[in-house]
Parts: C-alpha cells; sequence; structure tokens
C-alpha cells in the first residue's frame, strides 16, 4: 500500500451509535499501525451526540461536506474533487446515504476500490426505492460488507449477488482488562453502591424493544434499569416508565460508556432484530452476564447458556424471567460474564482491521 495514498472512510456523521464506533476503532487502529487515513463526513457534530472526542485522526484529515441529499450535485462535485485530489487506495462507506453518494462520486472520481459496510437486516425499514438504487449501485462495488450472516441473507433476498458479499463480523476495540471497578464507576455516575442495575444502551428506536424490557421489568420487583442512549421514542419510553418511578433511571446519549457498563450487573439488548449487537462486544469486554433476544445477528454471538441468555423475540414473559433469574443466580451470572470476557478476543478490533486491509489488497477474496 503506498504511503501517499490515503484510506478514505466516509459516514453521514459520528452520532453516538454502532456503526460509527466501529470506524472511529477502524481508522484508530490504522493510523497506530501508521497508515495514512482520511475521512468525510457530511453533517456537523453534535455537542454531546458524538463521539468524535475518541477519534485520534488530525483535524485537517477530516473533511465535513455539507451534503443533506443524494441530489446534491455540488455535494457531488466537492467530494468528487476531493477524492481525486487524494487518489485513495480505497474508500470504505458506512450506512445507506454514505454507501449511496460515495459510490456515486467514487465512479466519477476514479476509485478502483469501493467497499460498503451494511449493519443491519433492512427488511421492514429500506424502502424499495432504497433497495432498486443497492441494486444498482452493486456493478460499481468492489465488495459489500455484511456484519453478520443474517445481513449477508438479508441482501441477497433483496437481490444483491452473494458474489458481492463479504461476511466480516463487527468488533470493538474494548479488550478484558483495565478500567474502573464497579464501585469506581458507580462513584462516578452517583449510583448506589449496594443496588443490582441491569442495563440497555443503544438507540431508542422500536428495533430495540425497549418497550419491552420495561413491560418485563415491571413484572421485577428487584433492581434498578439504567437505559443509556436518546432517540424519537425516548418520550414515549419515559411516559411508559413513570409507574416505576426511581426504578428506571435514563441516563440519555453518554460518551462514557465504558463507565456506565463498568457500574451495571447485568446486559439486556432484547431486540425485535439486529444486524449484529456490537453492544454486546462491549458488554463482554467489561465482564457483564448478557441476556438478549434470540434473533439471528445475536445468535452469531450469544450462545445460549454459554456466554449469555436468550429470550424469544418479543416473549415479556420469557424476558421477565431472565431478568429475574440472573438476578437471583449470582454463580450463573459468573459463568456467562467469565465465558464473555473469553469470547470478546475474537472479536478484537485489530483482527478486523487485519481482514479489512487483505479486503482491500485483493476486493475479490471470498473469504469470510
Amino acid at each position: 500500500m503506498k504511503e501517499n495514498r490515503p484510506i478514505v472512510f466516509m459516514i453521514n456523521v459520528l452520532r453516538i451509535g454502532g456503526a460509527e464506533r466501529l470506524v472511529i476503532d477502524d481508522i484508530n487502529e490504522l493510523l497506530a499501525r501508521g497508515i495514512n487515513v482520511k475521512l468525510i463526513t457530511f453533517l456537523s457534530e453534535k455537542e454531546g451526540k458524538t463521539l468524535a472526542g475518541a477519534l485520534r485522526i488530525e483535524r485537517d484529515s477530516w473533511i465535513q461536506f455539507p451534503c443533506t441529499s443524494v441530489y446534491d450535485v455540488r455535494g457531488y462535485w466537492r467530494i468528487i474533487s476531493c477524492l481525486r485530489q487524494w487518489k485513495p487506495t480505497a474508500l470504505i462507506t458506512h450506512l445507506w446515504f454514505a454507501n449511496t453518494v460515495g459510490r456515486i462520486a467514487g465512479v466519477f472520481a476514479g476509485v478502483r476500490t469501493v467497499i460498503v459496510f451494511e449493519h443491519n437486516v433492512y427488511d421492514d425499514v429500506k424502502t424499495k426505492k432504497q433497495f432498486f438504487v443497492d441494486r444498482c449501485l452493486q456493478h460499481v462495488t468492489s465488495k459489500i460488507v455484511a456484519v453478520s450472516e443474517a445481513v449477508h441473507a438479508s441482501l441477497v433476498c433483496h437481490g444483491i449477488s452473494s458474489s458481492k458479499i463479504l461476511v466480516l463480523h463487527n468488533a470493538s476495540a474494548q479488550t478484558s482488562s483495565g478500567g474502573l471497578s464497579k464501585t469506581e464507576a458507580r462513584i462516578a455516575l452517583s449510583l448506589r453502591p449496594d443496588e443490582f442495575y441491569y442495563m440497555y444502551l443503544g438507540r431508542l428506536v422500536p428495533q430495540k424493544g425497549v418497550d419491552l424490557l420495561l413491560e418485563a421489568f415491571s413484572a421485577c420487583p428487584h433492581g434498578t434499569l439504567l437505559i443509556v442512549g436518546g432517540g424519537p421514542e425516548r418520550e414515549a419510553l419515559q411516559k411508559q416508565s413513570v409507574s416505576l418511578g426511581s426504578r428506571v433511571v435514563f441516563l440519555g446519549m453518554r460518551t462514557d460508556v465504558e463507565t456506565c457498563l463498568r457500574a451495571a450487573d447485568c446486559f439486556v439488548l432484547p431486540s425485535r432484530y439486529e444486524g449484529f449487537g456490537i453492544t454486546i462486544l462491549e458488554a463482554f469486554a467489561n465482564g457483564l452476564p448478557v441476556i438478549a433476544s434470540s434473533v439471528d445477528g445475536i445468535k452469531e454471538i450469544v450462545q445460549h447458556g454459554v456466554n449469555g441468555w436468550l429470550v424469544s423475540p418479543q416473549d415479556v414473559a420469557g424476558l421477565t424471567h431472565a431478568l429475574q433469574l440472573l438476578y437471583q443466580d449470582a454463580d450463573l451470572r459468573d459463568r456467562l460474564s467469565a465465558q464473555g470476557l473469553k469470547d470478546v478476543e475474537r472479536f478484537g478490533i485489530h483482527r478486523h482491521v487485519d481482514a479489512l486491509l487483505e479486503l482491500i489488497s485483493d476486493p475479490c477474496a471470498r473469504k469470510k
């Protein structure tokens, strides 16, 4: 890889989300290896809702182009001019808007290697028009990275050629060592030292099933539920939790995610569907036992009774049982968390970047 030719990443904005955390971790790992990296984003970062502070890239290597529409000709011209100047070894894009804008701009800029990441099962999320655009643009894409086998299957169902897809599981830069103790984390968050804390971390959207979690938790007589994240469902969820009073704490959007995880006793992800579930890796790395729904993306990470506890999706009674079980059974919590600490090493960011660099050097590779 020629030193003067960068790898360029493109994503809409560095909000607090799984795809954005992966971009930051990949960039930081590449920079640590001495590789030239550039970043293009489209929207301005919002204070308190961004992970930009974790990004180690030099400011002059991060360009923000105002671009809010796939029909923004002026925006395309700016991006194309920038790509022509940089002559990147590869352009790597994440999420639908950047995947679309990046591939079109990449064609006109003459970028030879364009890799796009698909992070979710979008069967009921993307419009017919978006799926049509994806089918058309696959022909100017070097490789489409699916973050799980579930995402791969979904892409094929919507007309993406399997030969274009590579499954590369998401990764986390967090490791199973270091960090604050539970007591120190609770002090930092002004939490009670002797309470049992369940925790949800992620976007507050219907996909994540936080409404199901609140319903299940209302039947549990013990513990406090910490909800970390923001999104359009926050107000409705807060109204739903009114009857639970101080037993549910909305911590909002946080940049100190590791501190929040360290303070908890059990992590819960009750998704209705999931492309992967990167927050589970973060829970593993921080020694938390995991309760999660048994949807396809999650089942590629969590083995029931081995490194986590799986519940059928939208099974409120089953979720209540799991919450109570892990509260009561300290030995089970210890076994699950111990295995999670071991398993997280398989999803280390160094391995993800190794695979990414191999893909850049040979985009036609079909390894999984």
